[in-house]
């Protein structure tokens, strides 16, 4: 979704098109006729995710719908659906009404935090401002993981369990972070009151039925993280070569003291579908990546390196992916020289 707006902005917006941010002002698991699992564990686990999916696609800022909302019944409220509530409530927290329907059923005394309240609060634990979203990949469905690096050099990892019945032992694979033996770990769930955080392994963790669950980390050694939690081995996926001038890629700027954002236009000039992707540059500044969307990248001193997403892992013959990123900057910000997909170089655009 964002890749696609992002494309059309670029096409319609002409050289301030790298000066456009993307906010979601409004979000929620539903839009109207709320039910009893807007006030369940289950919208916490919902509101966790669609946070973190939308930051690392490239979002600028999301506004959850609402702080205080009121109590609404008649809705959907299942006995097939997770929860006891007889109401909903689109609110993180409680306004104390009532639902004013025949059964008049009442919510908890005002500022009574609801789960979803738990679930943004779990994200604090997880990132703050200054802080910068790392990748991370899990192998089982219904396991999300999300990863930043923190400013004070942990690395911290939120795995949500998004399966009711079973639990998962996920194994934190480390691609060049060395972590301390021990670690943090946060936890929120079913029968849970608040978050709780207790010390556990730094190489492995279970996590519970609907749960949320952040491992903090703290660095036993130097390298730049790119966490992979897995339950099972994975594969890995391999690219197509790029034939020699089969690319065209170019990039600008949007830039204010100390920082800047990076936008990047890839286009297939060959005949064949490319499957699989990566863009290869380097900084001739102390430029250092900090966010990126449309893309997974990782940075080694000046060499930054793009990766696709798994929504833009193609790019058909006359098509572009439009791959972008959030840097800082201190002394003078040059733009890179060249650029390389898949290896081979590509034409300036």
């Amino acid at each position: 979704m964002t890749s696609t707006l992002r494309s059309k902005i670029s096409q319609y917006c002409g050289s301030r098109a790298s000066q456009i941010q993307i906010m979601v002002t409004e979000t929620n698991s539903v839009s109207y006729n709320t039910g009893k699992q807007t006030v369940s564990l289950v919208n916490a686990l919902f509101l966790a995710d669609n946070y973190m999916t939308w930051l690392e696609n490239g979002v600028t800022n999301v506004d959850w719908w609402d702080l205080h909302n009121g109590a609404s019944g008649g809705n959907n409220n299942s006995a097939s659906l997770y929860g006891n509530a007889q109401y909903g409530d689109y609110g993180l927290l409680s306004n104390g009404t009532c639902t004013n329907t025949t059964s008049n059923i009442c919510e908890p005394a005002a500022n009574t935090p609801f789960p979803s309240y738990y679930g943004l609060q779990m994200l604090s634990n997880l990132g703050t401002p200054g802080d910068t979203i790392v990748s991370a990949a899990s192998n089982q469905s219904l396991v999300a993981a999300h990863a930043v690096k923190q400013a004070n050099g942990n690395l911290a990892v939120l795995l949500i369990n998004k399966d009711p019945s079973n639990s998962y032992t996920v194994s934190l694979a480390l691609n060049g972070y060395n972590a301390a033996s021990n670690a943090t770990i946060y936890t929120y769930g079913e029968q849970s009151n608040s978050i709780t955080s207790t010390s556990g392994s730094s190489s492995s963790v279970t996590i519970a039925p609907y749960s949320l669950t952040t491992v903090v980390l703290q660095p036993g050694g130097v390298g730049t993280p790119t966490p992979t939690p897995t339950s099972t081995p994975t594969a890995t996926p391999t690219s197509t070569p790029v034939n020699t001038s089969a690319c065209k890629v170019s990039y600008s700027v949007n830039q204010w003291p100390g920082g800047f954002t990076g936008n990047v236009t890839v286009t297939n000039t060959g005949s064949s579908t490319i499957n699989g992707w990566t863009l290869t540059f380097s900084f001739p500044g102390n430029q250092q990546v900090t966010q990126s969307w449309n893309g997974v990248y990782s940075q080694q001193g000046n060499a930054v390196s793009i990766k696709n997403a798994d929504y833009n892992a193609s790019i058909a013959a006359g098509t572009s992916v439009n791959p972008g990123f959030n840097a800082s900057w201190s002394g003078s910000n040059p733009s890179p020289t060249s650029f390389a997909l898949n290896g081979t170089t590509c034409s300036a655009g």
